[in-house]
């Protein structure tokens, strides 16, 4: 069964005594959930978040604060943009975005990431890439 929204009971539960920063992973992949809540931020320790396969159109500013971040895993869903607060996440090593329809290049302040070394997109997209040097150990798959 395919979980339709964010988990509230999972916010809750985290949110409850500060216990946000003792989740590791999370993975809701191949669900329907079309909002990741603001809250999503307390969840401090997180280090592989995967949401990708759901109906995702925005991340919340919010997403920022989830700085220990090793794997993001956003591939398949409907997202056109991430939020200027991203850019935070300069421990990400892999990065999957394909499966999104991103018009441009949707990582402003990639520079900002020197752990990243794994970055999926879609071959057609985007249309414009950021600099090599930027990242230059990065294998864009």
């Amino acid at each position: 069964r395919r979980l339709p929204a964010f988990p509230d009971e999972l916010m809750r539960a985290a949110g409850g005594g500060g216990g946000g920063g003792a989740l590791r992973e999370l993975r809701l992949a191949y669900n329907e959930v079309e909002v990741l809540p603001e809250e999503v931020g307390v969840l401090t320790g997180l280090e592989v978040l995967d949401l990708s396969h759901n109906a995702l159109r925005a991340l919340p500013d919010s997403v920022g604060h989830l700085t220990r971040l090793l794997e993001l895993y956003l591939a398949g869903n409907r997202l056109v943009a991430l939020p200027p607060a991203f850019a935070a996440l300069s421990g990400l090593a892999l990065l999957a975005l394909e499966g999104n329809p991103f018009a441009a290049f949707p990582c402003a302040g990639m520079d900002g990431w020197p752990a990243l070394t794994s970055l999926t997109l879609d071959s057609e997209r985007p249309t414009q890439l950021p600099d090599a040097g930027a990242a230059p150990r990065t294998e864009l798959v």
